[in-house]
C-alpha cells in the first residue's frame, strides 16, 4: 500500500509540474534561441527567428556531408555489443564513443551516461530505428550535441516539446525539424573538436575484429523502437 502512495504521489507531482510548464510557455513558440532578444523567465517564449524549412534542410545536409566524410560512421538499427570497423551503431551508441566514454551497447535510454538528455535520446533513438539507411546516416552530426543533460524543469519542457509534435507518426524530414528544436531548449552540448571525434571514434573502429557490428537482439530493437514510440506518444498529463 505504501509503495502504491508513493506511486500515486509521483504522478501527481508530475501532472503538476506539466501543468505549470503549461502555463510558462507556449509550446508553438518555441524555437532556437535569438541572441538580439532579451531572455524573459525560461526564454521560450519570443518568436522563431526567420529561417525557412528549405534552408534548415541546405545546412543540415552540408553538415552531415562533412561528418559522413570525415568520420566515416555507419548508422544501424538496434544494440550492438561492439562497433564493427565501419562503425554499425546505433545514433546513441555511437554519440557515446564521440563525448569519450567507455563504448556500451544501448538498449534504454536510462543506461546513458547522466550528461545525456534523456528525451533528446530518447527521440534519437525512435529516429534511428524508424529510418531506413540513407535517412539514418543523416542522424550523424548530432553525435556530437546529445551530452546536453539540463535541469529537471527543462528536460520536462523537451519532454513536452517533443510528445506534442510526435504523438502520431511523423516523416524523417519533420523528425529531424522537431530534434532540432528540442535541442535549442536549455543547455547546449560542450564543443567538440571534430579531430578528437575523430579520433575516438576511429580508436573504437580499430579495436573491431569484424567489418561490421551484428544487433545483438533483433527482436529486441524493434520492441524498443515501438516503446520510444509509445513514450512518446503518451498524452501529457
Amino acid at each position: 500500500m505504501r509503495r502504491l502512495d508513493e506511486q500515486e504521489a509521483s504522478e501527481t507531482e508530475k501532472a503538476k509540474v506539466h501543468r505549470d510548464l503549461r502555463q510558462r510557455i507556449r509550446l508553438d513558440k518555441v524555437g532556437p534561441p535569438n541572441p538580439e532578444r532579451k531572455e524573459r523567465g525560461l526564454g521560450l517564449t519570443g518568436s522563431r527567428p526567420e529561417i525557412t524549412i528549405r534552408e534548415r534542410r541546405r545546412t543540415r545536409m552540408g553538415t552531415m556531408d562533412g561528418f559522413d566524410h570525415i568520420l566515416n560512421w555507419k548508422l544501424k538499427v538496434g544494440s550492438h555489443p561492439f562497433p564493427g570497423q565501419d562503425g554499425g551503431t546505433c545514433i546513441n551508441e555511437a554519440a557515446i564513443v564521440a563525448a569519450g566514454f567507455e563504448y556500451r551497447p544501448v538498449y534504454r535510454v536510462e543506461e546513458m551516461p547522466e550528461c545525456f538528455s534523456r528525451p533528446i535520446c530518447r527521440f534519437a533513438m525512435r529516429l534511428n530505428d524508424d529510418a531506413n539507411d540513407e535517412e539514418r546516416q543523416r542522424l550523424l552530426p548530432f553525435v556530437t550535441r546529445l551530452a546536453c543533460a539540463d535541469t529537471r524543469t527543462t528536460e520536462c519542457i523537451r519532454e513536452l516539446y517533443i510528445s506534442s509534435r510526435a504523438r502520431k507518426h511523423v516523416t524523417f524530414e519533420q523528425g529531424l525539424e522537431i530534434l532540432e528544436g528540442a535541442l535549442a531548449i536549455g543547455r547546449q552540448a560542450d564543443a567538440l573538436g571534430l579531430d578528437g571525434v575523430k579520433t575516438r571514434m576511429g580508436a573504437v573502429q580499430g579495436r573491431a575484429t569484424t567489418a561490421t557490428s551484428v544487433a545483438e537482439r533483433p527482436l529486441f530493437s524493434k520492441i524498443k523502437g515501438w516503446f520510444g514510440a509509445a513514450k512518446q506518444n503518451e498524452p501529457a498529463t
